[in-house]
């Protein structure tokens, strides 16, 4: 519920001793933040979110918990390994398990492997298939379990595009809607945060997040590169680029795990790279938070942040 998330960051800001003047909702605003609030000269202007809208969420779910069910009925030693296309209805779950139960007897494992580019098998049909799925062997097994969800297409990788796209599209829903709220733009002395609860684990992984908000990974391979491999590199399509979702400086995904009652916000601060000199300031409102630096974004010695790495994924803390 969205009240209990807001009664936890609520909670947090009124036991911190270094803010002042918390408002819920203020009335000198006709569209206000839900809560703002004073910190060394510094006011922070907060809009709580929980993420909701991921295309076919609730099918696609719906989906997992009939196989976790039924797949104990097929004595096979395999793990189930599946993609899902968004067009998914609670329904198609139990008539694919009929299907697959029929079909068991024809289905040829892959031997254990990290490679899971394995799902070779389409229902109802290969041409507009809305179940891709392959199993591997798993000798620990005495009947068939799920594997690997969601995670890759069968031959051509777009289904990670296609799972960040979506993901993509909800955060830039929640993102616009709390833009409007916020009437200062971000600087030294304004922090504006968008807290953000997903309510499906998966969103909150910080290698999706990235993606999410800088711009999707991409690999450039150059064989005349002394020792070969890749570079990697991030597209212009993500929601926190320069010039785009200004308004904001940072985003803090917190996880659907989080225990309110506590009083201590915890989760992943995501900066924005426009507004990076704001950062310091949500951190100390908010000691229990990892921040994430964007992609080549330097720790400068004015934002007095604790030192970190520059590679993907890199995060820093404040220290106690």
């Amino acid at each position: 519920m969205d009240v209990l998330l807001e009664a936890g960051v609520c909670c947090e800001l009124l036991a911190n001793e270094s803010i002042t003047n918390v408002e819920y909702e203020p009335d000198t605003e006709s569209r206000p933040p839900d809560f703002r609030c004073f910190a060394d000269g510094t006011r922070l202007d907060i809009q709580v979110k929980r993420l909701r809208s991921l295309e076919s969420r609730d099918a696609k779910d719906h989906f997992q918990r009939r196989c976790e069910a039924r797949l104990q009925f097929i004595s096979m030693p395999w793990l189930l390994h599946y993609w899902l296309s968004d067009r998914i209805q609670r329904q198609d779950a139990d008539r694919f398990l009929t299907h697959l139960k029929a079909e068991v007897g024809s289905l040829c494992p892959a031997p254990p492997t990290h490679d899971l580019d394995i799902l070779s098998y389409c229902w109802p049909d290969p041409v507009n298939p809305i179940v891709k799925y392959g199993v591997s062997e798993c000798s620990r097994l005495s009947h068939m379990e799920v594997g690997v969800i969601d995670a890759y297409s069968a031959s051509n990788g777009l289904m990670r595009e296609i799972n960040t796209a979506v993901r993509r599209k909800a955060v830039h829903t929640d993102l616009s809607k709390a833009g409007k709220t916020f009437t200062r733009p971000p600087g030294r002395s304004q922090v504006n945060l968008v807290v953000l609860q997903a309510v499906w684990e998966l969103m909150i992984r910080p290698e999706t997040m990235a993606n999410v908000l800088y711009g999707d990974e991409v690999f450039t391979f150059d064989r005349l590169r002394p020792g070969g491999g890749g570079i990697a590199h991030r597209q212009t399509n993500g929601l926190f680029r320069s010039g785009k979702s200004s308004r904001i400086s940072g985003l803090v995904m917190v996880p659907h795990s989080w225990d309110w009652s506590c009083c201590r916000l915890r989760g992943t601060l995501y900066v924005h790279p426009d507004n990076a000199p704001s950062v310091w300031s949500a951190m100390q409102v908010f000691p229990d938070l990892q921040c994430y630096l964007p992609p080549g974004w330097k720790v400068s010695d004015q934002l007095d942040l604790p030192a970190a790495t520059e590679e993907k994924g890199n995060s820093a803390s404040r220290e106690e």
